[in-house]
């Protein structure tokens, strides 16, 4: 034998169900800081940005010092370091916190995430290959392994 049982259910819905879950809204959307109120944070002290090269006279930081000069950072207070000698300082220095952001070649980026320095690359400088192979007119190769063996 079997119960047979009918649901049936209103158009519409209630005032009572209408008011559940507005105010579930209410309580979830504040808990989450949907409040009312602003979000306060302190604003970022100096950022160091810390040159791979020991000067900063070189073309590859024309795009820093244009931004600058324009106005493109606002009020962040900038600060430009020209870096010791040694290819890896870049990494160290952003690693232990002593600068805020660097610009390493490829091969110092992997020394350093091999190294188990916790770092991320966030930005490219131009939209290409930052390490090349330069060939004369006629004699370049699209596959790598022609130069197996050579002498670059």
């Amino acid at each position: 034998m079997t119960k047979e049982s009918h649901i049936s259910f209103k158009a519409g819905i209630s005032r009572r169900y209408f008011l559940q879950v507005a105010g579930a809204g209410v309580v979830t959307a504040t808990a989450l800081g949907a409040s009312a109120f602003r979000a306060q944070a302190e604003p970022y002290g100096k950022f160091t940005w810390i040159s791979p090269r020991g000067t900063l006279e070189v073309l590859d930081d024309y795009p820093y010092w244009a931004a600058k000069k324009a106005g493109y950072f606002g009020d962040l207070d900038t600060d430009m370091q020209p870096g010791p000698s040694d290819g890896t300082a870049t990494v160290k220095f952003v690693d232990v916190g002593q600068a805020d952001m660097g610009f390493p070649s490829p091969g110092v980026f992997s020394f350093a995430i091999q190294n188990g320095m916790k770092l991320k690359s966030v930005f490219h400088m131009g939209a290409r290959d930052t390490f090349s192979f330069a060939f004369r007119k006629g004699e370049g190769t699209n596959d790598l392994k022609t130069l197996e063996g050579k002498t670059i």
